[in-house]
């Protein structure tokens, strides 16, 4: 765990080498690279997306606790059940010039549990 001051700037702790999965892969696409590469959720992307700037622009998350209470506690197949079933969406996201203190604001009005902090 690391320390950071409130009035830090976001932009210097947030993590930008995200992961991401198409919206029409199935949730054990990405329980598998969640696996393989150490991570509790995954953004979710949308093939042909029409943002030219940012193709790869999050349309939503899965999270662990997203695949635990939507997919395995309701029964469904991880093998037929499609991330868009499950995401959390829409993503919420705040400035990089914002401060740690902004941030911890942000994530306890919208009730957040999940940061790209590194």
């Amino acid at each position: 765990m690391y320390s950071a001051s409130r009035d830090q700037r976001i932009g210097d702790l947030a993590d930008m080498d995200i992961m991401t999965i198409d919206e029409s892969a199935l949730i054990s696409d990405s329980v598998r690279i969640m696996k393989n590469n150490g991570l509790s959720s995954i953004f979710v992307t949308r093939s042909g997306n029409n943002n030219a700037r940012t193709p790869n622009f999050p349309i939503g998350i899965v999270t662990e606790r997203d695949i635990l209470y939507r997919v395995i506690a309701e029964n469904k197949s991880p093998y037929k059940t499609m991330v868009k079933e499950v995401m959390s969406s829409p993503v919420i996201s705040i400035d990089e010039e914002a401060t740690v203190r902004d941030t911890i604001t942000l994530m306890r009005e919208k009730n957040i549990r999940r940061s790209l902090a590194k």
